[in-house]
């Protein structure tokens, strides 16, 4: 008899820890709030060459007010940023700015596309990078890879200035953006000051690597190298407020985002993303923490993730 008590109590037990750990499981995942529409066509042009999709190329960012945004393509050749207001209440405002980039006209031998978005950390710029590069053609004739930067103001709500590059444009601080190019015949990284928001040239450097024969000899010669490239790029540093050349040649290599500070979610938490190219973000507001996703630039669903 005691030992069929034992065995009942056994299988109540089991059954009550097994509840707890997933009542427990259950209370700290994220709970869906809402979705929104976002203001942009369904269908935003598909390029045949490499199979290039419009609604799976788009970067999302939040500002230090907590707006989102949403960069994406359009085969149209008017690039769209959307700017979502109030996400977190019942009543969210949404808009959409139209800027330069690509069309179907640059469409011939298309080898990629890329929309990035990075925001300045006073709040009040954001600057959309439309990429492009092409494959070589049968007369092999290469078209070079070429960006369309966009400085927007985002109080405004309106494009500040737009110019055309051939190497990349990285932001660097409220102030500046670095053109960012190479120069294989000098073994050279090369920076270009652009003001924020003209897109004006600023001053300029090369920041050259010394060709030597071994690690040993590299390491040699490391003081003089870096004495040498911090005087050529002295002008560029006290501007960007970076301590030496080797640590701007860092920050770019890195591609470090000086925009408030997301954090990007790997791993879906959300049906969308099965189906469909997904970007998310976590969003700290009122003490409460949400899960921002947005399924191919057009739809923007919310989830409040609980305090553990």
């Amino acid at each position: 008899m005691k030992s069929h008590i034992r065995s009942w109590l056994t299988i109540l037990l089991v059954g009550v820890l097994g509840f707890a750990t997933s009542n427990a499981r259950a209370q700290t995942q994220p709970f869906f709030v809402r979705e929104i529409k976002l203001p942009v066509p369904h269908f935003r042009g598909y390029w045949f060459y490499r199979a290039i999709h419009s609604n799976a190329i788009f970067s999302i960012q939040l500002t230090p007010s907590n707006d989102l945004l949403i960069y994406g393509v359009d085969k149209n050749g008017k690039w769209p940023l959307v700017k979502v207001q109030r996400w977190w209440t019942s009543d969210p405002q949404t808009s959409v700015l139209s800027t330069p980039g690509f069309s179907g006209g640059d469409g011939e031998n298309l080898e990629g596309l890329a929309a990035n978005l990075e925001v300045t950390a006073d709040g009040r710029y954001a600057v959309a990078v439309a990429g492009a590069e092409w494959a070589l053609p049968k007369d092999g004739v290469l078209r070079p890879g070429e960006v369309i930067s966009s400085v927007i103001n985002l109080n405004q709500f309106q494009v500040q200035a737009t110019r055309h590059f051939s190497d990349d444009v990285r932001l660097l601080n409220d102030k500046y953006l670095v053109l960012w190019g190479f120069e294989p015949s000098k073994n050279a990284a090369t920076y270009q000051l652009l003001s924020i928001p003209g897109l004006e040239p600023g001053p300029s450097c090369s920041f050259i690597e010394t060709a030597v024969q071994s690690a040993s000899e590299f390491k040699k010669h490391e003081l003089e190298r870096r004495q040498r490239n911090d005087a050529a790029c002295a002008e560029v540093l006290k501007l960007s407020g970076v301590a030496s050349a080797e640590d701007l040649n860092a920050h770019m290599m890195a591609g470090r985002n000086q925009a408030p500070k997301v954090v990007s979610v790997t791993g879906s938490m959300n049906p969308a993303s099965k189906d469909k190219e997904t970007r998310e973000i976590i969003a700290t507001l009122g003490g409460r923490t949400y899960l921002l996703a947005v399924s191919a630039g057009e739809t923007l669903r919310i989830y409040e993730v609980p305090s553990r």
